[in-house]
């Protein structure tokens, strides 16, 4: 799927101008063929990753944004030279194309951000929609009724009108591009350098020795930004809480980051220090992170498993989702019934095998106790104990559910008890975060709003979960 376009262009629309620019005077040699390598790798990137993180990790990870500045500044020397060897060596000239080179470099940073800002203020959600249902269109024409596909088109164009109507800034990423892409402190430390560079009697082996001697060269590097981005994934983190540890790492990186800077003379992290650092996090919190995550994905499946399993002896499995697809709907309901005590009991082996954790005992692991006071568990705390009291001892292969549980999850169903009603919460603290960042109501304008999701259950309470399952589970 790859990046927004419009955030593609942000982020490597300077690197596209600078490629450009050195072909535009005939650059070549090995230099330029590895700039424009790196340059092909960061958009192979942008077009095969859409989330932002990923790209920027891989990104570092590689050191593209670096390797490609390297090889920039050696294209130029290359030119530099060439230049001089053709024309002898000339103090003021070369000092004037260094000066002239920054003011470009100030230019083409803005400019790129200009750009990136109109094209996606250009971008007409409605226009892309329906250029999706058009393919949508074609091939229901292939494989079904004309008819068919007008309804659906007729419907889906209700949709996207009603959804821009409530959404305006929907496909509209000005906002967060003009906040997220911030060159000023590298605009500030190249216009520094400009009136170092423009004081009477300046002299380029002066110019590059006094720019070395305060660190301005280190300012123009970009590692500056990179705390800025460090701290917007923290936030990210925080609001969403899906992994401690994910919370953790990203602690580290400005931890690291600010132990970095202290060391600098200049106050700016060394850019190979830097990559090296976050590396190093990476490696350090990845197997927590992971085993984290296999673990939380694991109990999850185990319970929709049990959930699965018992709804489908209710009197309408047949006449919902996954089973009222199929031909047989009530055959469909049957196959579950036989065959899911199996794959549960094999599940629970192998979860067990891996993390050493059985059915009773995943319910004390700290994931399940993070996921529930996160309110990021889906099932409300009195399904979750129908589930451990009464499915759970029955679901076995061969077996198959009493009467009486059948009835008690048939009432779940009735009576709307089986999700947790406080599932809005972890959309509602993202909103919080988009909106600080980006501007109060900006979420809104952009995507639906956090929803009850009319759930009848108390909420959660981690203490009386305990309580309730002493025996069972906490002794």
């Amino acid at each position: 799927m790859g990046l927004d376009p419009a955030m593609k262009e942000a982020l490597l629309g300077t690197f596209t101008n600078m490629a450009k620019e050195c072909a535009d005077q005939g650059a070549s040699g090995p230099d330029y063929d590895d700039m424009c390598a790196h340059l092909d790798r960061m958009e192979q990137l942008a077009n095969e990753i859409s989330d932002m993180n990923e790209f920027n990790g891989i990104i570092m990870q590689e050191n593209l944004y670096v390797k490609f500045s390297n090889c920039y500044g050696r294209v130029l020397s290359a030119k530099a030279i060439a230049e001089q060897e053709e024309g002898g060596y000339d103090d003021g000239r070369l000092l004037k194309q260094s000066i002239d080179a920054l003011k470009g470099a100030i230019v083409s940073l803005e400019q790129g951000k200009k750009d990136a800002i109109e094209l996606t203020r250009s971008h007409d959600a409605a226009t892309e929609m329906n250029k999706g249902m058009d393919l949508v269109e074609r091939q229901t024409d292939l494989i079904g009724s004309k008819r068919e596909s007008k309804r659906v088109r007729k419907k889906t164009d209700k949709e996207i009108n009603e959804a821009l109507n409530c959404k305006p800034n929907m496909g509209n990423n000005d906002v967060e591009i003009d906040i997220l892409i911030n060159h000023e402190p590298i605009v500030s430390a190249i216009k520094e350098l400009i009136a170092l560079g423009e004081q009477d009697g300046m002299t380029l082996p002066k110019f590059l020795k006094i720019q070395m001697e305060k660190g301005l060269d280190k300012a123009m590097e970009g590692s500056v930004l990179v705390r800025d981005a460090y701290i917007y994934e923290l936030g990210y983190a925080e609001a969403m809480m899906n992994n401690p540890h994910e919370i953790e790492k990203r602690k580290d990186n400005i931890k690291a980051f600010d132990e970095l800077a202290s060391k600098s003379p200049f106050g700016v992290p060394e850019t190979a220090e830097l990559n090296f650092s976050y590396e190093m996090m990476e490696r350090k919190h990845e197997l927590n992170i992971i085993t984290w995550d296999e673990i939380v994905n694991r109990w999850e499946a185990l319970i929709e498993d049990l959930s699965h399993w018992s709804l489908s002896y209710t009197k309408i499995a047949p006449h919902i989702d996954p089973w009222k697809g199929a031909r047989n709907p009530k055959q469909a309901a049957i196959d579950i019934q036989n065959i899911q005590p199996g794959l549960f009991k094999e599940r629970a082996r192998l979860f067990e095998e891996y993390f050493g954790l059985t059915f009773q005992e995943m319910f004390h692991h700290p994931s399940f106790k993070w996921k529930v006071e996160k309110a990021w568990i889906t099932e409300s705390q009195e399904f979750i104990e129908f589930l451990i009291e009464k499915v759970y001892p029955q679901c076995k292969p061969f077996n198959h559910l009493d009467a009486e549980t059948i009835s008690e999850r048939q009432q779940f169903m009735d009576e709307k008890r089986e999700m947790n009603p406080e599932s809005h919460i972890p959309l509602t603290r993202y909103m919080s975060f988009y909106d600080a960042k980006f501007g109060e109501g900006r979420y809104l304008t952009k995507f639906d709003a956090p929803v009850l999701n009319g759930s009848k259950a108390v909420q959660w309470n981690w203490e009386s979960f305990k309580s309730n399952q002493a025996l069972l589970i906490f002794n």
